[in-house]
């Protein structure tokens, strides 16, 4: 399963070994135990990577009807899946999303995230 954690400065992708509905059982668990809303919708996530990453080119043939790739501008492309949206309230910014799309693919859209952050990041110690 795929999650992406959205927080107030920052996304993060993440692969974990369970299913969707593991994860909406334990959240809920927890937020009954802490007296806390929890709001589960059907929904859609997205985060981008750049277009020119090693690797793209793999992950659009792969991910074909799995995943929606879409340029955002000359340098960077947005990846939309489908899946659940678990959040305090059904307008919040911050919250998790979570998705199924057979291990294969998940590994590989973490793979790319983890090495896009050097990647966006290296031109930025190079001129410093």
């Amino acid at each position: 399963m795929l999650k992406l954690t959205y927080s107030d400065a920052d996304v993060s992708v993440d692969y974990l070994d369970c299913s969707v509905e593991a994860v909406v059982a334990q959240r809920s668990i927890v937020a009954v135990r802490a007296g806390r809303p929890l709001t589960v919708e059907s929904g859609y996530g997205s985060f981008t990577l750049p277009a020119d990453l090693p690797g793209m080119a793999d992950l659009k043939a792969r991910g074909r009807g799995a995943i929606d790739i879409a340029p955002c501008d000359d340098t960077w492309l947005e990846v939309t899946l489908a899946g659940a949206w678990l959040a305090d309230g059904s307008h919040s910014a911050e919250g998790i999303f979570v998705a199924e799309l057979g291990p294969t693919l998940e590994r590989q859209l973490v793979a790319l995230w983890q090495q896009s952050l050097g990647w966006v990041a290296a031109p930025c110690r190079q001129g410093g």
